[in-house]
């Protein structure tokens, strides 16, 4: 998803205390400090600071951090963020030292994955210590950002306050750009100690965040630890040797070493693969993944129409990091299921896995292959505005001849972008730029198909959707999806829909983008391998089950090819895996992210620290969600 940095900051102004009479006990001698709009305050007792907290509605998450400032050098111990919550109003921040100097502000989040929107800080001195209730305070005007909890480091030994209960530890190392790298680190006589010193990445410096977790009184607090030391880098690639993997290499070297910055501009490129070499351009892709995954993912175009690895001539190519993924294959395997078994598709991309590099540098294996686009060797439709022949062959050429490819896309954040009757968000991914024209007619196409879909009419296979969509490709797209329980298929993103005006149907697919599909993810149910998700949480596809002509539909194509998947499981997946085993090697030395929760991996990921282990959690769960979906389908 896209992450935009809220530039509003709160500002704090300082609010008098009343100090209470002597006669009343010290722990209710307490003083609070408010921002002007009440959303945060902070008082001394007995127990420490105690701070309280009111939240506006239009923010879905916080933190609370106390930072400790009396010495701007040291360290060690000198942020705490407390494990604020929504629903809960008072925190207790309980290492107080007489003397010392406290920051204590929100950390304010649009949305759970959205940048933080810093607030300005209360600045408070404790006049006593634990135990003691007096402060003094003053409010500080500095406004603080991400970028300002980003330091260097070479190495980290540091201590763990005593009588806590240390719990798991977990580090990254954070750029500019938010991108995150898991250092290796071993947790030894209650030291959290860097096993090796980090070295430099896409040419951009990395700093280090490291947390741990401790229990205090029952509550659990999050200490984040930093440490200011310049980086020492060390450059390990040197040492690696892809060419022996059994899989070809891409080097891309960018003109004159340019960053390749972001998703929206092209950087000037040469492209050699295995012994051939390309004049190509490239940019970052991605939605989530590229602001918060350092292995990105990457958009080609070639100068000209050539072949590359086999496939058939083109100019865009694309480059799938698989960072999330530790199988490295759930893409390559839904792709096998779109090519081999549930095959009712005009076009469907292909990959190969390579091994990656960047001016120079090793990235990492990835699969590289073909993108969705509209050609003779891809989808073959004509495009509502590059009209040439009279499709209907009605003696005219106009708009009717005309096809188009549709994003099913929450995001809405293509040129065009609307929703149907529905509340289905569609993107219009080619053509680009339609005029005002084809976008009506694109609107009309949407609106009779789902109109006849949701009409009292619906299963009359001529009045009905069967009039307006191409039942079987509706039904393989549906199979695929339910049985690798892909999150982004529930109607989010990645769901692709062809108009081919030689039909004037609606085709399911190309399909595209199955790293959070087979278990990989930890919400919406789709770690579990029980439960139907297509079909009550699809709109469409919850109307089209309502049909018993369609339900009867899946499950003859079931039946019809359910051994040939169960054949898949048991020896297409080993192939893949063997295909990738060498280059995988290189691929998690590079990236050691195995036993490391990576967002959105479900529960038990920080256990699986092998390969073979999160390949083993793969198999395991193919082979119950088929189990469950042999069951259930003959019950539809």
């Amino acid at each position: 998803m896209e992450i935009k940095t809220k530039k509003s900051v709160l500002f704090f102004l300082f609010l008098s205390f009343c100090i209470s009479c002597s006669s009343l006990p010290k722990q209710n001698q307490d003083s609070w400090i408010y921002s002007k709009d009440g959303m945060i305050g902070v008082s001394a007792t007995k127990e420490g600071l105690l701070i309280r907290k009111k939240v506006s509605s239009k923010y879905k998450d916080i933190d609370i951090h106390v930072e400790n400032i009396t010495d701007s050098k040291k360290t060690d111990d000198t942020l705490f963020i407390l494990e604020a919550k929504l629903s809960k109003n008072e925190y207790v921040y309980p290492f107080v030292k007489k003397g010392q100097k406290y920051k204590v502000y929100l950390v304010l989040y649009t949305s759970p994955t959205s940048s933080a929107v810093y607030s300005k800080t209360v600045e408070v001195v404790a006049a006593g210590g634990l135990g003691e209730s007096s402060l003094k305070s003053k409010v500080s005007e500095k406004s603080y950002k991400a970028a300002d909890w980003t330091v260097n480091f070479d190495e980290l030994n540091i201590k763990i306050p005593e009588k806590v209960e240390a719990l798991p530890v977990t580090g990254y190392v954070v750029t500019k750009k938010d991108s995150f790298y898991h250092p290796d680190y071993e947790f030894l006589d209650k030291k959290i100690v860097l096993k090796q010193n980090m070295r430099q990445i896409r040419g951009k410096t990395f700093y280090l965040r490291l947390n741990y977790y401790f229990d205090y009184n029952g509550d659990t607090y999050r200490q984040r630890l930093i440490n200011n030391k310049e980086n020492q880098f060390t450059d390990t690639n040197k040492e690696v040797k892809t060419d022996k993997t059994g899989i070809s290499e891409i080097r891309i070297n960018t003109l004159n070493g340019k960053e390749i910055a972001d998703r929206e501009r092209y950087v000037k490129a040469k492209m050699k693969v295995d012994s051939k070499e390309y004049d190509i351009e490239i940019r970052g892709r991605g939605n989530s993944s590229w602001g918060s995954m350092p292995k990105h993912n990457y958009n080609i175009k070639l100068a000209k129409k050539a072949q590359v690895l086999g496939f058939k001539e083109n100019k865009k190519w694309v480059l799938i990091s698989n960072y999330t993924d530790k199988t490295l294959i759930r893409n390559t395997f839904s792709f096998y299921l779109a090519h081999k078994i549930f095959n009712n598709f005009a076009w469907n991309p292909d990959f190969k896995p390579v091994n990656l590099y960047l001016n120079d540098e090793y990235v990492g294996t990835y699969l590289f292959g073909e993108r969705i686009s509209v050609n003779k060797n891809r989808v073959d439709i004509q495009l509502v505005d590059s009209l040439k022949k009279d499709i209907n062959r009605d003696k005219k050429i106009d708009i009717n001849d005309g096809g188009f490819i549709l994003e099913i896309n929450r995001r809405e954040d293509e040129e065009f972008n609307f929703r149907s009757a529905q509340d289905v968000s569609f993107s219009l991914k080619e053509p680009e730029k339609p005029n005002w024209e084809q976008q009506k007619y694109i609107k009309e196409k949407i609106k009779m198909a789902e109109s006849a879909l949701f009409g009292k009419d619906f299963k009359d296979p001529k009045k009905g959707y069967a009039a307006y969509l191409d039942v079987d490709s509706f039904v393989d797209w549906y199979l695929i999806n339910e049985f690798n329980k892909n999150v982004d298929s529930g109607w989010y993103s990645s769901i692709y829909l062809v108009y081919d005006p030689k039909d004037g149907k609606f085709h399911m697919g190309p399909l595209w983008d199955y790293d959070l599909s087979f278990g990989n993810v930890n919400y919406n149910d789709c770690d579990k391998a029980e439960g139907f998700y297509i079909k009550t949480r699809n709109v469409w596809f919850a109307q089209l089950f309502k049909d018993p002509a369609f339900c009867k539909k899946v499950q003859a194509r079931w039946k019809q090819k359910k051994a040939d998947l169960k054949k898949a499981l048991d020896t297409e997946v080993d192939k893949m895996i063997l295909e990738i085993k060498e280059s995988s090697y290189y691929n998690f030395e590079r990236w050691q992210i195995l036993g490391v929760s990576v967002w959105p991996n479900p529960d038990g990921a920080e256990k699986r620290r092998t390969m073979k282990s999160e390949i083993d959690y793969l198999k395991k769960w193919m082979l119950r969600r088929f189990e469950w979906m042999d069951e259930q389908l003959n019950k539809l």
